[in-house]
């Protein structure tokens, strides 16, 4: 990809899965699970470096859950601490637990073993006064119990810094190939919940997403990771500075 030939925004991408997934009211899965699936997707692709770097100091909410910043594309870390900016004292990294979530006063989790660094463990729950970790659920941060303890947490992210739902953000050339993986997450829940009805959808989003066996047939996923990959360093600087400006213009 030599040259940036324009952007659709994440709505339209969720606009077009909701109707591959029959789901157009969005009942079944939320727009924030959507959103995060767009998010996820531009991680992967690696085109969120393109992205501001952001900071968001805000108090901890007592009840743990905590709404995530307008614009926020990759979490890059989180810190806990005590006092303000300038005397900030106690600074405790937040870790990231799989499925961790909070419902009513209860937390649920379902951590499979160690995650990179993560010392987030299968008994975490059982730890939840001493261990400092969060999950992701349809737009918030919900925080373990240990973080309700401290009274700011500082969010570092590659985003916006505002709403980016209806910007043009996701180049033409990933548009199929994030529409594809928004699709594949939705998908995989239809078939586990109706295999007879979904199979066959499944597998053929698969297929394209993915691609054949052979080397003509990558598949789109594959297809935008070359493309990525590939950017000059002058289409680089396009891109970052087209959306560095586009948040610019937008108010908050």
């Amino acid at each position: 990809m030599h040259s940036f030939a324009g952007a659709v925004s994440p709505d339209e991408i969720i606009s077009d899965v909701s109707m591959m997934v029959v789901d157009e009211p969005m009942k079944d899965f939320s727009y924030g699970y959507y959103m995060s699936q767009v998010q996820q997707a531009l991680s992967e692709l690696a085109f969120d470096t393109l992205f501001d770097e952001q900071e968001v100091t805000t108090p901890v909410p007592r009840t743990g859950i905590l709404s995530i910043p307008p614009g926020l594309v990759n979490l890059e870390s989180m810190y806990l601490f005590n006092g303000n900016n300038c005397g900030a004292s106690g600074v405790q990294k937040v870790w990231y637990a799989v499925n961790y979530f909070r419902h009513g006063g209860t937390m649920f989790k379902d951590q499979r073993g160690m995650n990179g660094s993560d010392p987030i463990m299968e008994d975490t729950t059982s730890n939840a006064a001493t261990m400092f970790y969060y999950g992701r659920r349809h737009g918030e941060f919900h925080f373990s119990d240990a973080c309700i303890g401290y009274e700011n947490i500082l969010i570092k992210y590659r985003g916006m810094g505002c709403n980016i739902g209806d910007q043009p953000i996701i180049p033409h050339e990933f548009r199929q190939a994030v529409k594809n993986y928004v699709a594949m997450a939705c998908l995989q829940v239809r078939r586990a919940q109706d295999p007879l009805r979904w199979r066959e959808v499944h597998n053929d989003i698969k297929r394209d997403h993915f691609g054949g066996n052979g080397n003509f047939d990558v598949g789109t996923w594959k297809q935008a990771m070359r493309r990525m990959q590939d950017v000059d360093m002058g289409t680089r600087d396009d891109m970052g500075k087209y959306l560095s400006n586009l948040s610019l213009k937008i108010s908050r």
